[in-house]
């Protein structure tokens, strides 16, 4: 049997748990359990439950020996967002003796790290959430030292972390290849206000003592970052195992191979859980209305002081006078490549909030019509009877 609390249940999903219960249990006779996914892999994922790992299909066709997502929980839902994700807390019903579930449903998340869906839905001009994992703790950056060290893309990351409702930490791995940690690290202050940083040399084995103050029974963290930051490594390091493939870096530029194909949540032996997931090279911001300006003002908190500055309300940095960010520009205080990444996710940020926006009004429109429908086919039906 394994130790719930051990998996990170705690007080407040148990509320909602009794919750679910007494609101079902007049119209169904099920024995309600509970469970955390563990992997979601295409159509099939993996719930750790007090029985051990169950796997769970999620599709139409029943096999058996696994547990299905029920069509009400797959088909209720039209966001990809409702889907289960790693590290969800989730109602099944099992059979022992068959060791067969079905996952009733999905516990509310007391936090997710989410991103914008890529690929196909991005062409189509939608936006989409996708969560990545959900119920999380300690969120782990990993950026190398080497010749991949970008700050740019920490500032995106942290965006989206800020946002996941979690406690970002900054690992700078690789130290071993690093000739100049100290100015890298000054880098990272400069645009991490307040965030915990810590360099480590995951391959040496050096620096990972940092990591335990984070790892407690019952907390999980996870580890996000490019392919090739070395986030797989770091995990193998603390459970004392390859159990992580690993590939070599990329002769070109010294870029990384995506190892890691799928999210996982892994326990700890020493206590902790930890998350790890395929590198994610380019990052799409996803936030919600209320999360927008708090995103701005977390990282960007020193272009927005010197906005506040500026001689004219709407100044658009360019060719005013008096305009405090251009000033700091000349005089080395701010780097023009963070106000351009500033500019970016600003816009990039207010365009999901308005796709968002007409996606809902679309979605009213169409209930609306549908609804004038039906009322004009019944009326239409008493007339001719």
């Amino acid at each position: 049997m394994i130790n719930l609390e051990k998996l990170g249940w705690n007080s407040f999903f148990e509320a909602h748990f009794l919750e679910y219960k007494e609101k079902n249990e007049n119209e169904y006779t099920y024995n309600y359990e509970i469970g955390r996914v563990s992997i979601v892999h295409h159509t099939i994922c993996k719930v750790q439950t007090k029985y051990g790992e169950i796997d769970a299909i999620i599709s139409s066709k029943i096999r058996d020996n696994f547990a299905e997502l029920t069509g009400q929980t797959r088909f209720r839902k039209e966001e990809i967002s409702h889907y289960p994700a790693v590290g969800d807390w989730v109602i099944i019903t099992y059979k022992e003796k068959d060791q067969k579930a079905i996952i009733r449903g999905i516990l509310p998340r007391m936090s997710k790290f989410s991103r914008n869906t890529c690929g196909r839905k991005r062409k189509v001009k939608q936006a989409n959430e996708e969560v990545v994992a959900a119920n999380i703790n300690i969120t782990f950056l990993v950026n190398a030292l080497n010749d991949d060290f970008n700050p740019r893309r920490i500032e995106r990351y942290l965006a989206a972390i800020w946002e996941s409702g979690t406690l970002p930490v900054i690992l700078l791995n690789k130290a071993d290849l690093c000739d100049d940690i100290e100015e890298k690290v000054e880098q990272v202050k400069d645009i991490a206000f307040g965030v915990p940083i810590h360099t480590i040399s995951a391959i040496q084995n050096e620096g990972l003592e940092q990591l335990k103050q984070y790892l407690k029974e019952g907390k999980t963290c996870i580890f996000l970052g490019s392919s090739g930051v070395g986030k797989s490594t770091i995990i193998n390091k603390l459970l004392g195992e390859d159990r992580i493939a690993v590939q070599e870096l990329s002769k070109y530029k010294a870029k990384g191979k995506h190892t890691t194909s799928y999210r996982e949540l892994i326990i700890l032996e020493d206590g902790g859980i930890v998350i790890d997931t395929p590198g994610m090279r380019e990052i799409q911001l996803w936030t919600n209305e209320e999360g927008l300006n708090n995103i701005i003002n977390d990282i960007f908190s020193d272009i927005e002081e010197l906005i506040t500055q500026c001689r004219f309300s709407n100044c658009t940095h360019n060719a005013e006078p008096d305009c405090a960010v251009k000033q700091a520009i000349e005089n080395g205080e701010l780097s023009e490549k963070r106000l351009q990444n500033y500019r970016k996710m600003k816009r990039e940020l207010s365009y999901v909030k308005k796709r968002v926006k007409k996606q809902k009004d679309r979605k009213a429109r169409i209930s609306y019509n549908q609804k004038r429908k039906n009322i004009a086919n019944h009326i239409k039906y008493i007339n001719t009877n």
